[in-house]
C-alpha cells in the first residue's frame, strides 16, 4: 500500500505545561514496587499514586477548558463511556455480598488507572497532538521502570541475583518488546528499538519466565498479518523471516549479557523446563492456574445471583482441590485468594457476572481490531508508524493475559489504558481520512459531470 503525504497539520507535541503533566502521569508509577510486608513503603506508594492521578486529572481539566481542535463523535467516546459504566457497576456485587472495602479498592485501583489512561488519551486528542510523541515518552518511562524493578529487588531489598525470578520483571517489559519489534518493522527508531529489545530479552532470560515466548510468537504473527494486508502474503513471509533473523541476532546478544550477569542462567532454564513437573508429568504452573480458573468458575456458577451479578471485585475464592490433588501436597502454600488472579479473561466474569464481564474482553478485542485495521490500512506514514507500534504492544501484553491478569498491576494497567486510548485515536483518524477521501471523490465526480460540487463541510481537524 502506497503511503501518502500527511493530510492534516496536527500539532507535533503538547506545550511545556501539558508535556510536564504527561511525563509525571507516565513516569511516577514506573518507580512502583512490591511491598515486602504489610506496611513497608506504603507512604511512598500512596505518594506515587497521588502524583499520577493528580497529573492525569490536571491534564484532563486543562484540556477540558481549552479550545478543542478535534470534534469527537459519540462513537469515539464509546470505549471510555463503556469502561466508566463497568467501573460503576462493580459497586453492585460489593453491596450484594458485603465485600471488604479495602480489598475491593485495592483490586479495583488498576482498573481505575486503565480508565484514566483512556481518558487522558481521549483529551490528548482534543487538540490533535501527535500520538507518536507520547509513544516515545512511554518508551523511556517503560525503560526506566524495567530498570528500576531489578534495582529495587536486588540492590534495595537484598534479593540474591542467583535467586531472582519474577521479582525483576518490570511492568514496562512487554512494552519494550512490542515497541522494539514494531519499530524495526516500520524502520524507525533503530537505536531505541535495539536497546529496548536487548534489555527486555535479557531480563526475561534472567527471570526464567516462559510466558513471554507466547508474546514473541504473537508479535511476529501480528507483523506478518499487517504486512500481508498492506502488500501480499509472499512479501509478508519474506519480511517475517528477515524479522526473525534480526530478533535472533539481538537475542544472541541478550543471551550473552544474561550469562555475563548470571553464569548459571542456562542451568536454571534447564531446571525450569525439565523439572517443573507434577507426579503425573504435567506442568505445575499449568495445573495451579487451571485450579484457580476452575475455582473461580465454580464460585460464579454456584447460584443464579452469582452467575448474573458476579461474586465481586476483591472477593475471596478457593482453588479447586480436585485439580490440585494432582500435585504434591507441599507445592501450593495457599489456595484461598482475593486478589485479581492469573487470568485477564476469567476474572471479569467471576467478579462482575456473565453480562458485565463481557466488557473486558470487548475492550481488548475491539482495540485489537481497531489497531489492526488502522495499521494495515493507514495511508499516512506517521499514522502507520504509530498505529503499528501500539497494535504490536497490545498484542505483546495480551500474550501475558492467559497466565496472568494484566489488569491487576498498577503500572501495567496505566500503560494499557494509554495504548488502548492511542489506538482509538488512530481509528478515529482513519475514519476521518476515509470520509475526506469519499468527499473528494464525490467532488471530482461532480466536477467531471459539470455539476456544482457538493459542500463537504469542515473537517474536524484544523
Amino acid at each position: 500500500m502506497r503511503l501518502l503525504p500527511r493530510a492534516a497539520n496536527y500539532a507535533a507535541k503538547p506545550t511545556f505545561l501539558r508535556a510536564s503533566l504527561l511525563w509525571g502521569f507516565l513516569l511516577l508509577l514506573g518507580f512502583d514496587f512490591r511491598k515486602q510486608d504489610d506496611t513497608s513503603g506504603a507512604a511512598v506508594q500512596f505518594a506515587l499514586l497521588g502524583g499520577v492521578l493528580g497529573c492525569g486529572f490536571l491534564f484532563i481539566m486543562l484540556e477540558s477548558i481549552s479550545r478543542r481542535r478535534v470534534q469527537h463523535s459519540s462513537f469515539d467516546n464509546g470505549p471510555m463511556m463503556i469502561w466508566t459504566l463497568y467501573l460503576a457497576y462493580t459497586v453492585i456485587p460489593v453491596l450484594v455480598w458485603g465485600i471488604q472495602l479495602d480489598r475491593y479498592f485495592k483490586v479495583l485501583l488498576p482498573m481505575i488507572l486503565f480508565g484514566t489512561g483512556i481518558a487522558v488519551m481521549h483529551h490528548y486528542d482534543r487538540r490533535g497532538y501527535d500520538p507518536r510523541w507520547l509513544i516515545n515518552v512511554l518508551f523511556w518511562t517503560s525503560l526506566i521502570s524495567a530498570m528500576w524493578t531489578p534495582i529495587y529487588a536486588i540492590a534495595l531489598s537484598g534479593l540474591d541475583i542467583s535467586q531472582a525470578r519474577f521479582q525483576i520483571i518490570g511492568p514496562g517489559l512487554s512494552f519494550l518488546l512490542g515497541y522494539g519489534a514494531a519499530s524495526i518493522f516500520v524502520k524507525r527508531n533503530h537505536g531505541r528499538a535495539t536497546l529496548g529489545l536487548v534489555y527486555a530479552v535479557m531480563i526475561v532470560l534472567l527471570s526464567i519466565t516462559r510466558s513471554f515466548a507466547i508474546g514473541l510468537v504473537l508479535i511476529m504473527l501480528a507483523l506478518m498479518a499487517v504486512d500481508a494486508k498492506r502488500r501480499n502474503f509472499a512479501i509478508a513471509m519474506t519480511r517475517g523471516i528477515r524479522m526473525v533473523g534480526i530478533v535472533l541476532v539481538l537475542g544472541t546478544v541478550a543471551i550473552g549479557a544474561a550469562i555475563a550477569v548470571r553464569p548459571n542462567t542456562q542451568t536454571m532454564w534447564s531446571q525450569r523446563v525439565q523439572h517443573q513437573k507434577a507426579a503425573g508429568g504435567q506442568d505445575i504452573t499449568y495445573i495451579t492456574r487451571l485450579a484457580e480458573y476452575y475455582g473461580q468458575w465454580k464460585a460464579m456458577t454456584a447460584t443464579p445471583m452469582s452467575f448474573f451479578v458476579g461474586k465481586g471485585v476483591g472477593s475471596e475464592y478457593v482453588w479447586d482441590q480436585g485439580i490440585l490433588n494432582k500435585l504434591d501436597a507441599d507445592v501450593v502454600d495457599e489456595t484461598h485468594w482475593w486478589l485479581g488472579g492469573h487470568s485477564t479473561w476469567i476474572y471479569p466474569f467471576y467478579s462482575n457476572g456473565a453480562i458485565m464481564g463481557l466488557i473486558v474482553p470487548f475492550m481488548f478485542i475491539y482495540s485489537l481490531r481497531s489497531g489492526y485495521v488502522s495499521a494495515s490500512k493507514a495511508t499516512d506514514p506517521t499514522d502507520f508508524e504509530g498505529a503499528t507500534i501500539l497494535f504490536v504492544v497490545l498484542i505483546t501484553y495480551l500474550g501475558q493475559s492467559f497466565t496472568g491478569n494484566i489488569l491487576s498491576g498498577r503500572y501495567t494497567s496505566l500503560i494499557l489504558g494509554v495504548v488502548v486510548g492511542g489506538l482509538m485515536i488512530y481509528a478515529r483518524r482513519r475514519r476521518v481520512s476515509v470520509e475526506a477521501q469519499r468527499n473528494n471523490q464525490s467532488r471530482i465526480a461532480a466536477t467531471d459531470h459539470g455539476e456544482a460540487a457538493p459542500a463537504t463541510g469542515q473537517l474536524s481537524e484544523s
